[in-house]
């Protein structure tokens, strides 16, 4: 058992890998690099906004708010090919594992690698931001200058960012038979409501992740010499995010377990020339 497993999500992470849609995401995880080379090339420099003010909103609303959602949107549809179109028929036969339990090994699978595109555009992020700057231009907010802990912080939080939106999107493509256009607004609301008021960003998925990097990072809040309203842009406080994505994850997989289980396992129908 473990080992049909263990082959299927090794499986399934080269397929992520080989995925045409993979140089795509590369794009698009490179999008917050080029904002801080941007930055770094303008006249007036990192002069437009604060230092922290423009790190942290970058990675909030540009990749976790924009750019994640986007690539998991992309893949959430590989997760659930058809069990022929994927290679797992062999699985559901020879091997005799359940259609949930293929569709799970493939999701975590899914998570893994898009976790690791995440912290890789993280990482780069950093190093465009700050690579040959000034001490004393980063000092300007953050208490030990360097903002390396919350780069990190980000890279901790990558699976739990990709799990998030993922199990959304799985839901989504799962339950409705529009899934492209529920999964378009699913996207254009997470977008817009960050210029929402705080009541009702409290209703995005983008708003309890930042909740809960707050919950597992503390340091974040406490690595800054800033005014709790400026924080609060960020690194909102009050209920525990973490619990709320929790509980997301695991009813967006049982009803995603639950109805590949009732699907008809046929690969697609082949027109004629």
């Amino acid at each position: 058992m473990m080992t049909a497993i263990s082959s299927l999500f090794w499986f399934s992470v080269k397929q992520v890998i080989n995925d045409r849609k993979l140089f795509l995401s590369f794009f698009l995880l490179a999008i917050p690099s080029g904002i801080a080379v941007l930055f770094r090339v303008l006249p007036r420099g990192y002069g437009y906004f604060p230092p922290w003010q423009l790190y942290h909103v970058t990675l909030q609303y540009v990749l976790i708010g924009g750019v994640a959602l986007l690539v998991c949107m992309l893949y959430a549809p590989s997760v659930l090919n058809t069990e022929a179109e994927s290679g797992t028929l062999i699985h559901l036969f020879t091997r005799r594992l359940k259609r949930s339990s293929v569709l799970v090994v493939r999701f975590i699978a899914a998570v893994f690698a898009l976790s690791i595109l995440f912290s890789l555009s993280v990482i780069a992020f950093h190093l465009c931001y700050t690579w040959g700057v000034d001490q004393t231009v980063l000092g300007t907010g953050w208490k030990d200058g360097q903002p390396w802990k919350d780069t990190l912080a980000y890279v901790y939080c990558s699976p739990l960012i990709c799990s998030a939106f993922l199990a959304v999107f799985l839901a989504i493509n799962l339950v409705t038979s529009r899934a492209m256009i529920a999964s378009g607004v699913f996207l254009l609301w997470e977008i817009s409501a960050a210029y929402l008021p705080a009541s009702a960003r409290v209703y995005t998925v983008s708003h309890q992740l930042r909740r809960a990097m707050v919950c597992l990072n503390e340091h974040l809040v406490e690595s800054f010499h800033l005014r709790a309203r400026d924080l609060e842009i960020c690194f909102p406080q009050g209920a525990n995010g973490l619990f709320a994505l929790s509980i997301l994850i695991i009813v967006s997989l049982v009803i995603g377990g639950l109805c590949a289980s009732t699907r008809e396992m046929v690969p697609k129908r082949v027109t004629k020339d």
